[in-house]
């Protein structure tokens, strides 16, 4: 199983731990050559001796005041996008998705974004066409499969996958998957459907004459720090959010995105595999010890992990004291907490909600904290 679906507590993190701890300083010596923690695994999370709460459908770091009453009279464009793409989206050209908007009077921003959903969603029927007939010739258990599609982007009896598309409310912890043993669509097609969806939000929820707006960042950012003399340990993301404070660039969130899924549980359900969790642990530890770039808050660190049309939202507590200590074999270092939410789903309209929800508590916390600094 997961390091992620197992270690919830601290006597879990002991029981699975014993003897089994190498120590960053230990890991350091015996492997200079990962300095990039795109290539942490397993042994990085016991030695940052990280903690996962159980998933839920709300991050637990966004207070009461920070949460947004409702998502709907925010902005029109906004309401849109809940509400879903028009029907027949998935069969029509960019170009003819963004003229459809425009012809009647709403954003781009909304065709662009049913456009990048399209793209995806025709990239896994594709997958999915090209191993059909070998899946029911050799069928396996799920977990066996490197890459999953949903099964919302494929027709089941006699309805038309178009129906579920915009106006499912289908609940957030009901997900169905089915397999795919071909190629996942691309990683650029993932990043671009997060870029529209998340720009879609930040630039309609904000006034236009706000001071210090939240702004997305397409450009990959390099955070990195020496733990030992002669060795620079480096973590890359595909994009963020951040704001302008002071004449400073703050980073308030990160984005990481994977082409396809990595691990499944027992039941066939995909998780977070130790590879991507020790990515974005070490994203959030080498952000938190960059002294070179500035954010929003020092020991609370917000990512968000999107695979194909699916987003997670992740936050990291790294206090000073577990900084402190946590490069060296100490039985009394602190934990590195880690919470997150269920996977959203983009193709349906419930789950864009929730999405929504977040990225509109993630401005007003960061909001808050900037005028704090």
């Amino acid at each position: 199983m997961a390091y992620y679906d197992v270690i919830s507590s601290e006597s879990l993190y002991t029981m699975h731990s014993r003897g089994s701890v190498t120590s960053f300083e230990a890991l350091y010596i015996s492997d200079k050559s990962v300095t990039g923690v795109s290539r942490w695994s397993t042994p990085h999370l016991y030695a940052s001796r990280v903690i996962c709460a159980k998933p839920d459908k709300r991050l637990a770091i966004f207070s009461d005041d920070e949460w947004p009453q409702s998502t709907r009279g925010v902005h029109e464009c906004i309401d849109s996008l809940i509400d879903g793409p028009i029907p027949g989206f998935r069969g029509m050209f960019e170009s003819q998705i963004v003229q459809h908007y425009r012809h009647h009077h709403q954003a781009d921003g909304l065709g662009y974004v049913w456009a990048a959903l399209a793209r995806l969603l025709q990239a896994e029927l594709q997958a999915v066409d090209l191993t059909t007939d070998r899946t029911m010739r050799d069928r396996r258990p799920p977990v066996q499969h490197q890459d999953y599609v949903s099964s919302e982007s494929m027709q089941v009896g006699s309805s038309p996958p178009a129906a579920s598309m915009s106006g499912s409310t289908s609940s957030v912890s009901s997900l169905n998957w089915v397999d795919n043993l071909s190629s996942a669509p691309l990683e650029g097609l993932t990043l671009r459907l997060a870029s529209c969806f998340i720009r879609c939000v930040i630039n309609y929820a904000q006034s236009a004459d706000k001071l210090h707006p939240v702004h997305f960042r397409d450009e990959h950012l390099a955070n990195v720090f020496q733990p030992i003399a002669g060795l620079s340990v480096e973590a890359i993301d595909d994009g963020g959010l951040q704001l302008q404070a002071e004449g400073q660039t703050v980073q308030v969130a990160t984005i990481e995105g994977k082409r396809a899924f990595q691990e499944f549980t027992s039941e066939g359900i995909p998780t977070v595999s130790d590879k991507t969790l020790a990515q974005l642990v070490g994203q959030a530890l080498a952000r938190r010890r960059d002294v070179k770039i500035k954010s929003i808050q020092q020991d609370d660190h917000i990512s968000i992990l999107v695979v194909t049309r699916y987003v997670k939202f992740f936050h990291f507590n790294i206090t000073n004291d577990f900084i402190a200590k946590y490069e060296k074999p100490a039985p009394e270092t602190d934990y590195l907490r880690v919470s997150s939410t269920l996977w959203f789903d983009l193709a349906r309209q419930g789950h864009r909600e929730k999405v929504v929800e977040h990225i509109l508590a993630i401005l007003t916390w960061a909001e808050k904290h900037r005028a704090h600094r």
